[in-house]
C-alpha cells in the first residue's frame, strides 16, 4: 500500500523534509522504474515481511542475463561475478579433464569416462553459467532491496516536495545502459592487459629493443666462453667438439649461463658453429661459427655473436 504523499509539519523548511522511513513504497518504486509492478512489488514486500519466498524473490531476469548486476548499477560484484565464472569456467575444464583422460579405465568396468575435448568445454562452459547464474538470481533482489531502502532513507533523500523526492529517487536508482556497456569493454581491456603480461616467451622480445638487448649479453658472452673451449679440445683433439652433453670433455671446460641453452650445429675438424637461446624468450637466437662451418645467421662475421629475433624455426647450418 503506498504511503500518502508527506506534509511539512514539523517547521522545517520544505528542503528539509526528511522522508518517512526506509520503505516507502512510492519512492522504492521510483528507484526500482522498470519491472516494479511485474516482479519488484511483489519481491520486495516479501524481503520486508522476512518471510523466505522464493517464488517471488528469485530474479530470473538476473540468473538468465549475465551484465545484469551492470544493468542496475553494481560494478563491483559484475567483476566479481565475470572472475568468477571464468574461475568455475577452467576449474571445470581442469576437473572433466582429469576424468577424461582417455587412458583413464576402469579395472572392474573396463569403460573409460573419456569425453571429447570440445564437450568438456562446453560442459564446464555451460555449468559455469548456471552456477553464476543461480548466484545472481537468488541474490539479485536482495541486492537491490537493500540499496533501494538506503538510498530512499531519510538520511539520504530530501526535497522540497513529493514531486522533487520521487525525482531524486528514480535519478538515484534507475538502470544503467551505460553500465551494460561499458563493463564489459573495461573487463575486455583488463582481459587484454592480462594477457599481454603472460605473453608466451615467444613474443616478448618484441616489446622492444632494450628488453632484448639485456638478454644478448649472456647469449654472446656464453658463445665467445664456448670458442675459448672448443679451442681447448681442438688443441687435445684435432678436431671440434659437437656435443654438450653432461660429462662429455667439452661440458668440462664450457656450461652456459643461467637461463641460456647453447646447441652445437656441426663440429668437425675444420670448423663448428653454434646458436643460443634465452630460456626467458626463446625467440631470440644467437649464433656463432669458426672455420669453413655455415654462419647459423646471416651477415655474421667468424667468431663475432650475432643474434636476431626469429619464428623459433632457425638452426645451426651445417658446414659449407
Amino acid at each position: 500500500m503506498r504511503t500518502p504523499p508527506l506534509e511539512n509539519q514539523s517547521g522545517q523548511e520544505p528542503s528539509d523534509v526528511p522522508v518517512e522511513g526506509g520503505a516507502d513504497e512510492e519512492l522504492l518504486a521510483a528507484f526500482v522504474g522498470r519491472s516494479w509492478n511485474t516482479h519488484y512489488r511483489d519481491s520486495f514486500a516479501a524481503l520486508r515481511s522476512g518471510i523466505g519466498n522464493l517464488r517471488a524473490t528469485f530474479n530470473l531476469a538476473a540468473a538468465l542475463a549475465p551484465l545484469w548486476l551492470a544493468y542496475r548499477g553494481f560494478f563491483i560484484l559484475q567483476f566479481v561475478c565475470f572472475i568468477a565464472f571464468i574461475a568455475l569456467w577452467f576449474a571445470g575444464i581442469w576437473v572433466a579433464g582429469l576424468a577424461g583422460d582417455p587412458t583413464n579405465v576402469d579395472p572392474t568396468t573396463g569403460i573409460s569416462p573419456y569425453v571429447d575435448p570440445t564437450n568438456m568445454n562446453l560442459i564446464a562452459l555451460a555449468l559455469a553459467y548456471a552456477v553464476v547464474g543461480a548466484a545472481q538470481g537468488l541474490a539479485g533482489d536482495k541486492l537491490l532491496y537493500r540499496r533501494a531502502v538506503a538510498a530512499t532513507s531519510r538520511r539520504r533523500l530530501k526535497g522540497p516536495d513529493r514531486e522533487a523526492l520521487l525525482a531524486a529517487a528514480r535519478k538515484a536508482g534507475g538502470v544503467s545502459v551505460k553500465g551494460v556497456v561499458l563493463t564489459p569493454v573495461i573487463f575486455l581491456l583488463l582481459a587484454i592487459a592480462f594477457l599481454a603480461g603472460s605473453l608466451p616467451p615467444e613474443s616478448r622480445c618484441a616489446r622492444g629493443p632494450a628488453r632484448c638487448g639485456k638478454m644478448e649479453s649472456p647469449m654472446k658472452s656464453d658463445l665467445l666462453n664456448l670458442i675459448t673451449a672448443e679451442e681447448d679440445y681442438f688443441a687435445d683433439s684435432s678436431t671440434y667438439s659437437s656435443t654438450l652433453a653432461e660429462g662429455s670433455p667439452l661440458s668440462q671446460r664450457f656450461g652456459p649461463s643461467i637461463g641460456v641453452t647453447v646447441t652445437i650445429g656441426v663440429a668437425t675438424a675444420t670448423g663448428f658453429n653454434a646458436m643460443a637461446r634465452s630460456l626467458e624468450d626463446p625467440s631470440l637466437v644467437c649464433g656463432i661459427f669458426v672455420g669453413d662451418a655455415a654462419p647459423p645467421i646471416k651477415g655474421q662475421q667468424e667468431g663475432e655473436p650475432k643474434c636476431e629475433a626469429s619464428s623459433g624455426r632457425a638452426k645451426p647450418q651445417p658446414a659449407r
